[in-house]
């Protein structure tokens, strides 16, 4: 018969297993607003993040590849909170996503109020103490709301690498974390910059990528000057190197490049239907992902060519 030793280790008898534990983290995480600007709501607008008397709202999203609940808890958190030691009501069984009757998940709203008119991307909405065990839960349904496409960034750094960020998570001890990262990102930027730099075109299409994969971004002109190209993609490095860096190794890039150029140029159509050749008798796709792969299939190389041909003489 198995029995409980010291330091959480069972022995079966025939081996010994390691039982892995949860202790509440002796730490503190607040959530602060992802700001975004651009020519509808510029700098220091009150809508820059929600308007006056509203806020966001999470809960516990569904997976959408599985059409259910996420399980915002790890088995070992659920374990803790599921126990006395954790000095709540909870029985086994009561924090599973997937209880049927009295889902406590189901129920539970996580509510951030704008607390003042204005606010900036350092305004504090809502400190968790992950220590408190009710708070540790609410950091859990906002933990849940991470990831590719959610609502909440895990930290600054990724706040604005997807437009649909809405707040961000930010420790001390993170924040050190973050400031080394984007460091190191910048350098690996400028190096890619000197490889464009001299290059008109290059920075041209580089910016005008930018504008469209993130908001708030700049569109640039075909009259504008490489100094103020070199100015604006300085800026960019700066603030978000992490963005210069997926545009400029997206390998995807010279066919975004060649699609954007062709639409310009009225070589491509866009409609309610889809991205058309201009005289209406190649369909290359119903969205730019679409027309990118329509692009990149061996197939389609001979249409490609003479689009690139048709821009590259304008």
């Amino acid at each position: 018969m198995a029995k409980a030793l010291k330091n959480n280790i069972v022995d079966d008898s025939e081996g010994v297993e390691v039982v892995k534990t949860f202790t509440l983290p002796n730490k503190k995480v607040q959530v602060k607003p992802v700001i975004w600007e651009d020519e509808f709501i510029p700098k220091n607008h009150a809508g820059s993040w929600r308007y006056p008397t509203t806020g966001i709202s999470l809960c516990v999203p569904i997976d959408k590849a599985t059409g259910v609940m996420k399980d915002p808890l790890t088995e070992e958190e659920r374990n803790f909170f599921e126990s006395e030691a954790s000095g709540l009501d909870f029985k086994p069984g009561d924090l599973s996503p997937y209880k049927k009757e009295n889902n406590y998940w189901a129920k539970k709203r996580l509510n951030i109020p704008k607390p003042s008119d204005m606010v900036n991307d350092d305004t504090l909405l809502l400190e968790l103490d992950l220590s408190n065990p009710i708070q540790y839960l609410d950091y859990a349904v906002i933990r849940a709301n991470t990831g590719y496409g959610a609502k909440v960034a895990p930290n600054k750094a990724e706040s604005r690498n997807q437009k649909n960020r809405i707040v961000y998570l930010t420790e001390e001890t993170l924040e050190l974390l973050d400031i080394v990262k984007k460091s190191e990102l910048r350098k690996k930027a400028y190096i890619e910059f000197d490889k464009v730099s001299n290059s008109p075109t290059q920075m041209f299409n580089i910016l005008y990528i930018l504008y469209l994969d993130y908001k708030g971004m700049v569109m640039p002109s075909k009259n504008m000057k490489r100094e103020h190209m070199v100015s604006l993609l300085d800026n960019v490095i700066m603030e978000y190197p992490q963005r210069f860096l997926a545009v400029v190794n997206d390998p995807n890039f010279e066919t975004k490049v060649l699609v954007t150029s062709a639409i310009a140029d009225n070589f491509l159509t866009v409609t309610k239907e889809g991205i058309f050749a201009s005289d209406g008798t190649t369909y290359c796709g119903g969205s730019l992902q679409e027309t990118l792969k329509f692009f990149n299939d061996p197939k389609n190389q001979e249409f490609k060519l003479k689009l690139i041909a048709l821009t590259s003489n304008e």
